[in-house]
């Protein structure tokens, strides 16, 4: 019975100890990534021409900030499965091209922004297939000419997109399509836009939108904004056609005349074909009349019910 007692006792003082011991041990804190500064959970590094290698005690930063980078042939490089925990990402002035696998382990990003990379003009699909987690999406101020067809087939859970300060003209009809639903607020002030199909972003669902600072023509094509609150549209001012310029791309509108031009066009070139498709018909029609006449024999003769012949025509019988 004793040596049971002894048993529990030991065990308990070794447990004390043990516990004494371990809160001796300083905890190991977060370290920053080599060549970075580190605020909070964010990591802030400038200048790199690769990746730092992320180690136990610094895999726990949510955010990394890149700027001024210097990645081999300006081309933004895949990022190492250590990063695979990020939620925030940004790339200020570090790429002209971005590698179709650059964020292929980035499964958790929730924020991306790529800004400032005035050689960008082009962004494939392919870095964008696997962040499904993705809400926030900035790519201004870059030299982009076009959007993803597809960019919504990959992040379907995106809610802001700014697109802001590009040379943009058009959005493809299926950029956004797969995430209509989600999307809650877009800038994209500062562009080459002049038209835009209704088609394109989701009127609906839409908190903010910013479109200034474009060319806007203001002709039948954007009628349909008559269907869209007009608080969308503020700050967005028309450029042509003549008599419109400045003027708020709402409030035009009302004054728009669609197809008056081609409806114009359309009655100045088919009047006159009219008229001389009648006068050629007409023409056609006398010549069948008078050749008729011609061929018609000057006297007929007919037989009555009573067996007489009866001569008629047009030739004067003689008496």
């Amino acid at each position: 019975m004793f040596c049971i007692m002894d048993y529990r006792r030991d065990i308990c003082t070794f447990a004390f100890m043990l516990i004494v011991h371990l809160s001796n041990i300083p905890v190991a804190r977060l370290s920053c990534p080599t060549d970075c500064n580190c605020q909070d959970q964010t990591a802030i590094c400038n200048g790199v021409s690769s990746f730092p290698n992320l180690t136990f005690t610094s895999s726990n930063f949510s955010a990394f900030e890149f700027s001024n980078c210097h990645f081999a042939n300006g081309i933004l490089p895949m990022l190492p499965r250590s990063y695979m925990h990020i939620a925030t990402l940004s790339f200020t002035n570090c790429s002209k091209a971005v590698a179709p696998d650059a964020f292929a382990f980035l499964v958790n990003l929730q924020s991306l922004t790529i800004t400032k990379s005035h050689s960008l003009k082009f962004m494939s699909p392919m870095p964008f297939s696997t962040l499904k987690l993705l809400q926030v999406l900035d790519l201004s101020d870059n030299e982009l000419t076009t959007l993803p067809a597809d960019l919504c087939d990959n992040t379907p859970l995106l809610r802001i997109v700014n697109i802001s300060h590009n040379q943009l003209n058009k959005i493809p009809l299926t950029t956004f399509r797969n995430c209509l639903k989600s999307l809650e607020q877009i800038e994209m002030q500062n562009n080459n836009f002049s038209t835009l199909s209704y088609e394109t972003l989701p009127w609906v669902y839409l908190h903010s939108l910013n479109m200034s600072s474009n060319p806007w023509n203001c002709d039948c094509a954007m009628q349909w904004v008559k269907d869209v609150p007009k608080v969308l549209f503020n700050g967005s001012r028309c450029s042509s056609p003549e008599g419109y310029f400045g003027k708020e791309l709402f409030d035009a509108e009302n004054e728009m005349r669609c197809g008056l031009g081609n409806k114009a066009i359309a009655l100045g070139i088919g009047i006159p074909v009219l008229i001389v498709c009648v006068l050629a018909l007409g023409y056609c029609l006398y010549k069948i009349i008078h050749r008729n006449h011609k061929s018609m024999p000057s006297s007929v003769k007919y037989s009555s019910v009573y067996g007489d012949t009866v001569e008629s025509g047009y030739k004067r019988s003689n008496v």
